[in-house]
């Protein structure tokens, strides 16, 4: 096992050189950069200026001070209002300019303040951002979301350990599901994106007309719209520069048709919602809308985010992950979305993103509800993944052809017909 401070950097490089793949000249904007992990956002910011950044700008979270901030603001100061840091970002992402955004929350974080103040922090960030992430759905940019080991997250996974030691480990699973330590850890990249893209372009080429998920609890239709696109992790901005939208990586995914679902569908895992947390539930859709909804913990969160606004009860998001993933073959709860979303299959409720309609970016907002995209100011993804879910998709003769069993890929493994995804384009 190489030393923490060798994973750092090489956990930097693989940030900035290939997920982001930062170009000479582009500016760099790191956001919701916890201020616990600034040693590793030095190292970070020495790496990007390393690799041609014109400038690096950090934007700054605390744990602390946001749950200060949810604790006491009054309702009227919660509500969204004009934020010149999200205009700025808006404008910056407008011109082409880099985003390396951290996803740190884990579950449990807020358990300690009402629920009401919870879900209302997490529509007021939303709407404040909204902006950006418009730009971000587009791909108007190459941006990248990633996680750092904070204290909240070291003791919720590793509560036996000292908090030292518990972030230490979490640096080791970062190591690990990162795809970290090994010479050549740009080619080991590579090679994933390039099978992850292969499988999604079969998917492509199936074009699928819906989605059949069955398993324990679950017994869902979820349609595909017409011009749906599969996405592996290599991307490209509109500006020609390739990237991975996440580490780590571990799936392919699509756009749901937001009429479209309908059944009941059992989550595996628990949902965590800003910091709170829903465990053992269930949701009933009808003609796409959440129209039900059930949880042994949690029951209350989970309707308040149902109803944050017209289309968080729909779906936005449809993603593919076996069972025979790094991080599902962990079989332990992460306790934050960005990695236990790695470990399984799964759905979100709320916001679709237009890269994933053919053509979706150059739609208007109207014409891209029309298609079949979910419009919301949430994004929240739950887990349904197990090793006893089926999934097949629906051709257009109203066939059904499997697509995994058991959790796993049934169809052929897919070889890359194309270049593989490579850095510094």
């Amino acid at each position: 096992m190489s030393s923490i401070s060798e994973v750092q950097l090489q956990y930097a490089q693989l940030l900035i050189r290939t997920a982001l793949n930062l170009q000479s000249g582009q500016r760099l904007y790191i956001w919701a950069a916890p201020v616990e992990a600034s040693e590793f956002m030095r190292i970070l910011v020495d790496e990007a200026y390393r690799t041609g950044a014109r400038d690096v700008d950090i934007f700054w979270e605390d744990d602390r001070l946001r749950f200060l901030r949810m604790e006491h603001q009054d309702d009227e100061i919660g509500r969204p209002s004009a934020d010149w840091a999200a205009a700025h970002l808006a404008e910056e992402a407008a011109k082409g300019e880099a985003f390396l955004v951290f996803d740190c929350t884990c579950a449990g974080l807020f358990d300690s303040l009402r629920l009401e103040r919870i879900v209302r922090s997490l529509i007021a960030e939303n709407q404040r951002f909204d902006p950006v992430w418009e730009h971000l759905a587009r791909n108007t940019t190459n941006w990248s979301i990633a996680a750092v080991p904070t204290e909240n997250w070291a003791r919720k996974l590793y509560p036996e350990l000292p908090v030292s030691k518990g972030i230490r480990r979490i640096w080791e699973d970062i190591a690990t599901y990162c795809r970290l330590g090994e010479k050549e850890t740009a080619i080991g990249w590579t090679t994933h994106i390039a099978h992850l893209q292969a499988r999604s372009e079969w998917l492509n080429g199936r074009d699928f007309r819906g989605l059949c998920f069955r398993g324990p609890g679950t017994d869902l239709y979820v349609g595909l719209p017409r011009g749906h696109v599969w996405r592996g992790p290599g991307f490209i901005s509109e500006r020609g520069v390739r990237f991975i939208p996440n580490l780590p990586m571990e799936e392919v995914f699509t756009l749901p048709h937001l009429g479209s679902a309908e059944g009941k569908v059992r989550g595996t895992l628990p949902l965590v919602v800003n910091g709170g947390i829903v465990e053992g539930f269930s949701l009933i859709f009808q003609q796409g809308r959440a129209v039900s909804a059930s949880a042994k913990r949690g029951e209350v969160l989970l309707k308040e985010v149902l109803e944050t606004d017209e289309g968080s009860c729909r779906l936005g998001e449809v993603a593919l992950v076996p069972q025979s993933s790094p991080l599902a073959r962990e079989g332990r709860l992460f306790y934050n979305t960005l990695f236990d979303e790695n470990a399984s299959c799964h759905l979100a409720l709320g916001r679709a993103y237009r890269f994933s309609l053919r053509n979706g970016g150059r739609l208007s907002v109207y014409d891209f509800a029309a298609a079949g995209g979910n419009q919301s100011h949430i994004h929240v993804d739950f887990m349904i993944g197990s090793n006893r879910l089926d999934i097949d998709g629906l051709t257009s003769g109203n066939g059904e052809e499997a697509i995994m069993k058991s959790g796993e890929w049934v169809a052929p493994e897919a070889t890359p017909d194309h270049e593989p995804f490579k850095s510094g384009s």
